[in-house]
């Protein structure tokens, strides 16, 4: 960088080819070092020549070219993919991971389009005529499958061959961690309008919303087996009702009221009580149900199992 008859010196001087820049000026031409401009003021440029406006500047160098695509996978493509098989190994449970075969093509912006190539996702194929759908409830489904073994007929315990209310029969739970394996003495209630009673139970409970009912059932499970004790099963289940008429299922919190499903309860069962082997967990379960449904010969009680498997109890 030299005028006619000046040479100059090495050493840091505004970039002429970036905004708030120093580049280093060896003493014949740019080098690619580069740093931030310092704050302005007497000893901004201090040891350095100062440089005058009108000399002519060398151009800064050229931006080194961009590098080739990369071939293959880049690293932030294997850890996606490697976390996305993480995720289907832990939500798969006892079921088959599919296997998952990825070709990937790197754009010039570094942009990985990442193409599957394999078999569809399993679907989910949950028990008892019932699979999510929307908020209001579920469909039916063609070919259930049972998380559960129940004594005795094992056919029982479906939409078209319920279990029966008030008898009691042992459950066996094909769950996970502490409850899987449990045995249960599962006795039912038949479903009964309590609205009346929720609403005399506690003063802060409110009327259901309009054409809805608090419909409630009596709950009884003794712990017969467990591997470990004591035993606290909420985890594993929740309770629901399956509409005759609307052919859909509500737990406490399908339809929305002021207070969390019917508010509350004096005798609530306790999903998260602990219990030893011979230990009962008895109580009132109440869920908000369209009136349409209360009295219908379809609608029956269900214990929905977190595998989406369901022991159906009916009259």
């Amino acid at each position: 960088m030299s005028s006619e008859g000046t040479t100059i010196a090495a050493g840091w001087y505004r970039d002429p080819s970036m905004a708030n820049t120093q580049r280093y000026w060896d003493g014949n031409q740019w080098t690619e070092h580069v740093q931030p401009l310092p704050e302005p003021g007497p000893q901004a440029f201090q040891g350095q020549t100062p440089v005058d406006p009108t000399q002519q500047y060398p151009s800064a160098p050229a931006p080194p070219p961009a590098a080739p695509p990369k071939s293959g996978m880049s690293t932030g493509a294997k850890v996606v993919i490697g976390l996305g098989v993480l995720l289907l190994a832990t939500l798969g449970g006892c079921a088959a991971l599919v296997a998952l075969v990825a070709s990937n093509t790197e754009l010039p912006d570094g942009t990985v389009v990442v193409e599957e190539v394999g078999e569809e996702p399993l679907v989910d194929q949950p028990a008892d005529g019932f699979t999510d759908t929307d908020a209001a409830g579920r469909t039916d489904q063609d070919e259930p499958t049972r998380g559960f073994e129940t004594e005795g007929d094992p056919a029982l315990g479906t939409r078209a061959s319920p279990l029966p209310y008030e008898v009691p029969i042992n459950i066996t739970w094909n769950t996970f961690g502490d409850a899987d394996g449990s045995v249960w003495t599962t006795t039912i209630g038949p479903p009964r309008d309590m609205t009346a009673e929720v609403l005399a139970d506690n003063e802060f409970n409110t009327e259901p919303p309009d054409g809805v009912l608090y419909v409630g059932f009596d709950v009884e499970l003794v712990l017969q087996e467990a591997a470990k004790e004591p035993l606290a099963p909420g985890f594993n289940f929740s309770w629901e009702l399956l509409g005759g008429a609307t052919a859909a299922a509500y737990d406490p919190a399908t339809i929305e009221t002021e207070w969390f499903g019917c508010g509350v309860l004096g005798d609530g069962f306790d999903d998260f009580g602990e219990v030893f082997t011979g230990g009962t967990l008895a109580g009132t379960v109440c869920i908000p149900l369209p009136a349409e449904d209360f009295g219908h010969p379809d609608t029956q009680v269900a214990l929905h199992f977190i595998d989406d498997s369901r022991a159906v109890f009916g009259g």
